[in-house]
């Protein structure tokens, strides 16, 4: 289970909530869309809508996802719904494939011959139909199918409908373990869903499993160019991260805060679970690290994957002094020697973020003890962790509570008198925060609807990874991000400079890791 510079809204999207624009010159092959976040935030469930992407045959690599237009960073690629239904569950349960299907067989709404069909289209035989097959996003559309001969919970309705293509119209039926081996590999759910919506739309929190079929025909990336996607109980939307031109592949990462592993882990769980070896940039990348750094990578993994959160919480709990001073201590010499290496052996900057990105478990245990042992944040160790997580799992849960932690510890430290380094401010920081909201949710029509996304991002996920970080800062980020508006409606153009320099700079190094 897979655990812009912005356009001008269209007038339309206040109305109906989502809003479709041409991109491009060929309104043929590149229609945009857009969701209107206040309304999502008010609880608006939207349709099925596909944006400026298609399905493509990948040469050599079976079939992908890619841009039908040149794509900017926050561009909504397609709002997905699940085949047949979701499963949903007690907040912070497990659900697993065999979970999603136990439920079809059992539960209202079954898994119906339209159901069936679509999943039949997700299969990808390992045979000359695998080359030929050429299916595309109308074949999820249609509720049309004609009865099946075939008997058992895996037969496939054969469809044949107005525009679909020649691979759906031919899609073979699925036997029971064919349609096992395509929901495991399919399947997506989490725990919860996304926190800030549910807590903007008063929702109840629940785990979530379903199969959405336009996100399952994207291939898997440790370093994606989309953002993490925004799960809620009957949809799944998915944005762009970075620029991309016309004709790229669009990626997603599998594995979530997985993808913060060294590349050995990752490949591992890989082959277990999806029966692949990825191939990405930064994969072959880590594998010409120095020997040196791939061994202190496996140091800092075995170190760190033998302890849990709880595990932690326990020890600060019980005030176990001597325990949580040699944990930090073996933290820190491990970070240290990573990054002596790092500075001595790599010198593509690019690549010695992805290698601290390999890393990020000891460095997360790193600033949660230092934490709760001085008493005093420190200022730039939440801004690295966000800086890591970006680059598996950019504009996801844990990357926004991570920049707004950054954003409230540069306030601390202007309260303190303490200055930041040069080019780094407490402005320039919510800025990176407000545009991976805007990744995630699309860009805010205004203060007061930042407000609440920002406020929701504090108030539902602080719960919830509270083995990350916290935020207890005396300047709340609801009182920060109202002070850099008002410093920029008065005319504090430095503020805006800084922040567009810095969009600027995280734009040129995801691009250079999406297209290297």
């Amino acid at each position: 289970m897979r655990c812009r510079a912005f356009a001008p809204a269209s007038r339309y999207s206040v109305q109906c909530g989502a809003a479709v624009c041409k991109i491009g010159n060929n309104p043929q092959r590149s229609r945009a869309i857009e969701l209107n976040p206040e309304r999502l935030c008010r609880g608006y469930i939207p349709d099925r809508q596909i944006g400026p992407v298609e399905i493509t045959q990948l040469s050599g690599r079976g079939r992908g996802v890619t841009a039908k237009g040149n794509l900017q960073p926050g561009n909504l690629l397609f709002i997905t719904e699940p085949i047949s239904s979701t499963l949903q569950g007690q907040l912070g349960q497990q659900l697993q494939p065999q979970h999603l299907l136990q439920h079809w067989q059992t539960g209202q709404p079954g898994l119906d011959a339209s159901g069936r069909f679509k999943l039949s289209l997700l299969h990808n035989p390992s045979n000359a139909l695998r080359q030929a097959a050429s299916i595309s996003f109308k074949d999820f559309n249609s509720n049309k199918a004609k009865k099946s001969s075939v008997k058992g919970f895996g037969a496939a309705a054969q469809q044949q409908h107005g525009g679909s293509s020649s691979a759906a119209a031919g899609a073979a039926p699925l036997t029971d373990e064919q349609l096992q081996a395509v929901v495991s590999s399919n399947a997506y759910g989490d725990d919860h869903v996304d926190a800030p919506l549910a807590w903007c739309r008063n929702d109840r929190q629940c785990s979530v499993i379903g199969v959405f079929p336009e996100f399952a025909m994207m291939n898997h990336s440790c370093v994606p160019n989309t953002a993490a996607p925004v799960l809620l109980p009957s949809r799944l939307l998915v944005r762009s991260a970075v620029q991309v031109p016309t004709g790229e592949e669009l990626t997603t990462s599998y594995l979530g805060l997985a993808g913060g592993v060294p590349m050995q882990q990752r490949q591992q769980l890989l082959q277990q679970h999806y029966n692949f070896t990825c191939a990405c940039q930064r994969c072959k990348a880590e594998a010409q690290a120095p020997a040196k750094v791939t061994a202190t990578l496996q140091a800092m993994q075995e170190w760190s994957s033998q302890l849990d959160t709880p595990q932690l919480l326990k020890l600060m709990s019980e005030g176990s002094a001597s325990e949580l001073s040699e944990l930090q201590h073996k933290a820190n010499q491990l970070i240290t020697q990573l990054e002596q290496q790092l500075q001595q052996q790599v010198t593509d900057p690019l690549l010695q973020q992805w290698l601290r990105a390999s890393a990020y478990a000891t460095y997360a245990v790193a600033l949660r003890i230092q934490d709760f042992r001085s008493g005093l944040r420190d200022v730039n160790a939440a801004q690295q962790l966000a800086d890591s997580v970006r680059v598996f799992a950019p504009a996801s849960e844990p990357h926004l509570l991570l920049l707004a932690d950054s954003a409230v510890r540069a306030a601390e430290a202007g309260q303190r008198g303490e200055a930041l380094v040069a080019g780094d401010s407490q402005e320039l920081r919510v800025q990176q925060l407000v545009r991976a909201v805007a990744l995630r949710y699309g860009e805010p029509r205004d203060l007061n609807l930042l407000t609440q996304l920002a406020g929701a991002v504090t108030a539902s996920l602080s719960p919830h990874w509270l083995g990350l970080t916290d935020l207890d800062g005396q300047m709340g980020l609801q009182g920060l991000l109202t002070a850099v508006a008002a410093a920029q409606q008065t005319g504090s153009s430095s503020t805006a400079a800084a922040a567009g320099t810095a969009a600027r700079q995280q734009q040129q190094e995801q691009q250079h890791g999406s297209s290297s």
